[in-house]
């Protein structure tokens, strides 16, 4: 069973992020990977990892 890792960025961050994860792929491709749907199609653009994207703000779980 694969674990999970959410990948969350504050928009300031997002290429730092990025480039955590290109550092990371090799590992970041062994898990179940979720981020914001923004941060998320940022890093399948990028990388091609397959995220699974979720709703952030008052759209996802700041409500």
């Amino acid at each position: 069973m694969k674990k999970t890792v959410v990948l969350v960025s504050h928009d300031a961050q997002k290429n730092n992020l990025i480039e955590w994860a290109k550092f990371n792929l090799e590992i970041l491709k062994k898990f179940n990977l979720y981020a914001t749907k923004t941060t998320g199609t940022l890093l399948k653009k990028e990388l091609g990892l397959d995220i699974n994207l979720l709703e952030s703000g008052p759209l996802g779980g700041d409500s």
